[in-house]
């Protein structure tokens, strides 16, 4: 394995990870609430469609729907990247934790 495979690995698998299941994929806005994603291109290409659909204001989506532990998260995922764009979870305690916060 030549050097340059190994470092393009070892970025393919940080994206991998920050897409997948890394903490700050999703972070909480603090005013809103809301979860919001990163979005992990890899190549030009995607990098391109990715910027003019934001420009554009013509981003797609598909809903993905999970179940752990007897409870239900949706998943709305950006369609160039694959990533989480937001998330809703099923977890009761952090739902009335949410609303409880952010109803005032």
């Amino acid at each position: 394995m030549n050097h340059t495979t190994s470092i393009k690995e070892r970025y393919d698998e940080r994206a991998r990870i920050l897409k997948e299941n890394h903490p700050l994929g999703i972070q909480v806005c603090l005013d809103s609430g809301v979860a919001n994603g990163v979005l992990v291109v890899r190549t030009v290409e995607e990098c391109v469609a990715l910027i003019r659909r934001i420009i554009l204001n013509e981003l797609e989506f598909t809903v993905n729907c999970d179940e752990k532990e007897g409870d239900r998260y949706l998943f709305l995922r950006e369609t160039v990247s694959g990533c989480v764009f937001r998330l809703m979870t099923g977890d009761k305690m952090l739902t009335n934790a949410f609303w409880n916060f952010y109803l005032d």
